[in-house]
């Protein structure tokens, strides 16, 4: 893919960062800002998120890509997955999470992630994941 339609892939995609953690729901946001996504909407919790996620869809503005935390208050980022794959079963979903046992990300990926990204991580990491994802 050139450089431009790259620039224009990320400008155009609609993203849901959901995360408990404030400042790692910002700095999500800051890195995708970063890489030249426009559009993010964020989510404190798993049922902000679920509710947001429902209501974009309904309104037909369906979000390309999900950045879900996988330990959260209300609802879990698999309660977030169910949802988003209910809704759309093909959107890229991401989940972060400190969990870096084998068994979670044998789980994860058994519930139907696109990608998993481990905290603490890098900024190559987290673009590098994104972008193989989003393709």
């Amino acid at each position: 893919m050139s450089e431009n339609a790259d620039k224009k892939l990320l400008s155009n995609l609609n993203v849901l960062v959901a995360d408990d953690d404030e400042h790692m729901r910002a700095l999500a946001v800051t890195l995708l800002r970063d890489m030249g996504i426009k559009k993010i909407t964020n989510a404190e919790n798993g049922e902000d998120a679920i509710d947001k996620y429902c209501d974009a869809c309904d309104a037909k503005a369906e979000f390309n890509l999900v950045i879900c935390d996988w330990t959260m208050p209300l609802k879990d980022g698999l309660d977030v997955l169910k949802a988003v794959r209910d809704k759309q079963p093909n959107v890229a979903f991401v989940m972060l999470t400190a969990k870096k046992t084998m068994e979670s990300v044998l789980e994860a990926k058994q519930k139907g992630i696109s990608a998993y990204i481990a905290k603490p991580f890098s900024t190559s990491d987290f673009d590098k994941i994104i972008r193989r994802v989003i393709k």
